[in-house]
């Protein structure tokens, strides 16, 4: 019923509000009045929607009550997109530097299949050439697009990528189409620029992943991964450390994570660990693990 996907969005938000990662990136001391207005709406919201759920079970829905529902639950997406998008900005500092660049965003579309990125056409002498349909496209965020496949690749152009909600199969078909001398990149250009392929990428909220799949492991010209409220992730493979131009990892909230092999992540410089318990032994150590060899380690905001 609406009233329940509603609730849901409106407990979601609610949720993401009272989180502790807001204090933890600093930003409630830029907008602290307006989280807390904002937390206040939307709990008093979530109060009325309980009654209307009440009502609709009584058979006493109206015209007008279903009216409101629609226009809240489009409310509470957007209100959801603009915080996970805010959160975004603060964990991944290189998307702000490069605002003044162009950025896609495809969000919430669960029956979009496919993606075109490439267009085939004939040129003035009747020969097959393909062209990039976003060629100066750099950032991009998909969110809640569980059968997205882009064709035949993910914009060559593109160096800073975010994946929000997605099964373990489309972040893998995702990231295979995203490697710089794939087969999607390959079809656009035989001999792609040296500087091509993702440098950033961040995996959120990516439910039933205990793994990271395969495909990353393509991505030889990544300096920065990011990896937030996968509540499933049990391991990082050792395969990881083979990416010798990863810079910076950062793992937040992954609760079931209990082996990073840092020690063999030799090119690393930046490592930021936040509530991942498992990680450690009973003295804060890390378990399985050594990162004296890494710059800056931060575990838990320290």
């Amino acid at each position: 019923m609406a009233e329940g996907i509603a609730f849901d969005l409106v407990k979601g938000v609610l949720g993401k509000l009272g989180s502790a990662l807001w204090d933890e990136i600093g930003l409630l001391r830029s907008f602290k009045d307006d989280a807390d207005d904002l937390r206040s709406n939307f709990s008093a919201i979530q109060a009325v929607l309980l009654d209307a759920e009440e009502r609709s079970s009584a058979g006493k829905e109206t015209h007008a009550l279903r009216h409101w529902l629609r226009k809240l639950k489009d409310a509470a997406y957007d209100a959801d997109d603009l915080l996970d998008e805010i959160r975004t900005q603060q964990q991944y500092p290189e998307v702000q530097n490069h605002q003044h660049q162009p950025a896609g965003k495809l969000s919430s579309m669960p029956v979009l299949r496919e993606w075109v990125t490439v267009l085939t056409v004939d040129d003035e002498e009747g020969r097959r050439e393909r062209v990039p349909l976003f060629p100066c496209l750099t950032g991009l965020w998909l969110k809640e697009c569980p059968q997205l496949r882009p064709e035949p690749c993910v914009p060559p152009s593109v160096k800073y990528v975010t994946i929000s909600r997605a099964s373990k199969e489309n972040l893998s078909l995702i990231l295979e189409r995203a490697m710089p001398f794939g087969g999607g990149d390959a079809a656009v250009s035989p001999q792609p620029p040296p500087d091509k392929g993702l440098r950033s990428l961040g995996i959120d909220e990516c439910q039933q992943l205990t793994c990271l799949p395969e495909s990353l492991r393509g991505l030889t010209s990544l300096q920065r991964l990011r990896i937030s409220d996968c509540e499933d992730l049990e391991r990082i493979e050792d395969w990881l450390g083979e990416l010798s131009d990863l810079q910076s990892l950062s793992i937040w909230k992954c609760g079931s994570l209990r082996y990073l092999p840092a020690h063999k992540m030799t090119a690393l410089q930046e490592l930021d660990i936040n509530k991942c318990p498992l990680l450690f032994d009973a003295d804060g150590r890390f378990v399985d693990t050594s990162v004296d060899h890494i710059k800056n380690v931060e575990v838990d905001g320290r």
